[in-house]
C-alpha cells in the first residue's frame, strides 16, 4: 500500500466507521512562499499554540484517528512548535505525514511516514514566477539531504500544473529525474478550483505531455486530470468528508480543509472534548440534505478522486449476489 495520497488506501481501513481516518493539523497559517494561484488568506498570520497542538493530539487520539497529516493554510515547518508536535504524535502511535514547501530543512525526516515537497518548477527563474520566492537551490539541497538521510520515508515531489509551467512538462520531469534519481515519486496534478483552471488548448497540451508518463512508475498523474474542466465531479456525494478532518490553529475542527473558516462545516472546537461525537452528528445531518453537495467545492480537491472510487463500487454492475 502507497505511503502518500492515494484513491485505493481507502480500501486498507474499515470505511464504513464514523471515526476519522486522518486529520489535518494546521499549524501554522504564515507561509515563506508566495505561490500565485494559493487559495489560503494571506493576511492570517497566527501560527497553533503548544498547548492546543497537545491538546489536538490528545483529541485526535480519542476520535481513534490513525493519522494526521501537517500542511494547512501556510508553512507547517515555520511553526516553533514544529518538531514538538511531530514528537507527541509518535508517542501517541500516530502516523504522520508532512506537506511542505522544503525551504526550511527537516531535521526528523524519519518520524514521518511521508513527506511531499511542493516544487512545481524545475528552475530557480519559473520557481520565482510560480512561488513568489527565490529559494530554487535551497529548497533542491534541502530535498536531496532529506532523501539522503531517509529510511522508510516516502519522499515524493509535486508539481501543481499551472500558468508557467504547462507547456514544459516534458523537460520538468526529465530534469528532476535527474536532480532527484532516488525520489520515490513525482505527482502531477492540476490546480484545485471551482473554475475551469485551464482552456481547452491548455488541456489538450497538459494531457499530450502526460501520456508520455503512463507506464512510469516513479510519475503519478493525479486521477483529478479525467474530470478538470467537466461540470460534474464525477460524484453526486462526498464520501471523503467522513474520514478525514482539519483543525486550524485555533483548535476549530472542520469537516473539510477547503472549508476551514466556514462555520457550517465546523464539527466543534478541541477544547470542548464532549461536543465533537453531538457537533458532528448535527453538522453531518445538516449537509446530508444537501448531499455534502460536490457543487461548492473544487474539482481537483484531494477527495475527488476517493470519491469517484468509492461511487464506482456502489455503481458495479453484478450478476446475482457473489
Amino acid at each position: 500500500m502507497s505511503k502518500y495520497i492515494a484513491n485505493n488506501k481507502i480500501f486498507a481501513h474499515d470505511f464504513r466507521k464514523e471515526n476519522p481516518i486522518s486529520v489535518d493539523l494546521f499549524l501554522s497559517d504564515m507561509c515563506n512562499n508566495n505561490c500565485y494561484y494559493c487559495g489560503s488568506n494571506k493576511d492570517n498570520k497566527s501560527m497553533m499554540s503548544k498547548e492546543t497542538i497537545k491538546k489536538s493530539i490528545e483529541y485526535i487520539k480519542n476520535i481513534r484517528a490513525k493519522s494526521i497529516t501537517l500542511n494547512g493554510g501556510g508553512e507547517p515547518t515555520m511553526s516553533p512548535h514544529f518538531k514538538y508536535a511531530v514528537e507527541l504524535a509518535k508517542e501517541n502511535h500516530l502516523e504522520v505525514g508532512l506537506i511542505t514547501n522544503g525551504v526550511l530543512p527537516i531535521e526528523n525526516i524519519n518520524d514521518f511516514t511521508w513527506i511531499r515537497f511542493s516544487l512545481d518548477a524545475n528552475s530557480p527563474e519559473m520557481y520565482k514566477q510560480i512561488r513568489g520566492a527565490d529559494k530554487f537551490d535551497q529548497v533542491v539541497d534541502n530535498i536531496k539531504h532529506t532523501i539522503d538521510n531517509k529510511k522508510d520515508t516516502t519522499v515524493g515531489v509535486q508539481i501543481v500544473v499551472n500558468k508557467y509551467n504547462w507547456t514544459s512538462l516534458i523537460t520538468t520531469m526529465h530534469d528532476l529525474n535527474e536532480l532527484f534519481p532516488d525520489i520515490d515519486y513525482i505527482n502531477i496534478r492540476p490546480i484545485e478550483s471551482i473554475e475551469e483552471p485551464y482552456d481547452s488548448n491548455q488541456l489538450y497540451v497538459i494531457k499530450t505531455q502526460l501520456d508520455k508518463y503512463f507506464t512510469n512508475d516513479k510519475v503519478i498523474i493525479s486521477d483529478k486530470w479525467s474530470i478538470i474542466n467537466e461540470k460534474n465531479h464525477g460524484f453526486d456525494y462526498c464520501h471523503f468528508a467522513n474520514h478525514a478532518g482539519v483543525i486550524d490553529v485555533h483548535g476549530d475542527y472542520y469537516l473539510c480543509c477547503h472549508h476551514v473558516g466556514n462555520h457550517t462545516y465546523k464539527y466543534c472546537n478541541i477544547n470542548d472534548e464532549t461536543s465533537f461525537y453531538h457537533s458532528r452528528e448535527k453538522v453531518i445531518e445538516k449537509l446530508e440534505n444537501n448531499g455534502f453537495n460536490p457543487a461548492i467545492c473544487p474539482i481537483g480537491c484531494r477527495g475527488t478522486a476517493v470519491n469517484m472510487v468509492l461511487e464506482s463500487v456502489g455503481k458495479m454492475k453484478h450478476k446475482n449476489f457473489l
